[in-house]
C-alpha cells in the first residue's frame, strides 16, 4: 500500500536523495579531473562542487530572510557574478572532498530543520 507523503516528509525525502547523490558524485569524480575544467565552464570541478555546497547555504539564508520579509539584495549582476567567482575560487582553494562533504551535510541538517 502506497501512502502519500506529507509535504514536509516529501521535501525531507527529496533533500536526503539529493544529499546521497551529491556524496555519490563526490566519490566517483576521478582525481585526474578534480582540478580540471568542467565542460563549457571556466570553473574547475572542485570549484563547482564547493560552489554547490556553499550555494545551498546561501539559498537557506534566503529562505530565512523571506520568512522575515527581507528580500534579496539587488547588486548589479556583473558585480555579483564576479564576486561569486572570486569568492568561490578563494574559498575552494584549500577545500577537500571531505570538507566539501562536511559543508554540504551541515547545510543539509539546517535545511531539514527549516
Amino acid at each position: 500500500m502506497n501512502e502519500l507523503l506529507s509535504p514536509r516528509s516529501a521535501i525531507h525525502a527529496e533533500l536526503e536523495a539529493t544529499r546521497s547523490e551529491f556524496h555519490d558524485l563526490l566519490t566517483v569524480i576521478p582525481d585526474s579531473i578534480w582540478q580540471g575544467k568542467g565542460i563549457n565552464s571556466a570553473w574547475t570541478i572542485k570549484e563547482e562542487m564547493w560552489h554547490i555546497a556553499w550555494g545551498m547555504r546561501f539559498i537557506l539564508d534566503l529562505v530565512k530572510n523571506a520568512r522575515r520579509g527581507i528580500g534579496l539584495p539587488r547588486p548589479p549582476m556583473f558585480i555579483a557574478d564576479r564576486l561569486n567567482v572570486i569568492y568561490s575560487r578563494l574559498r575552494s582553494a584549500r577545500a577537500t572532498r571531505r570538507s566539501i562533504a562536511r559543508r554540504y551535510d551541515t547545510t543539509h541538517a539546517v535545511a531539514l530543520s527549516l
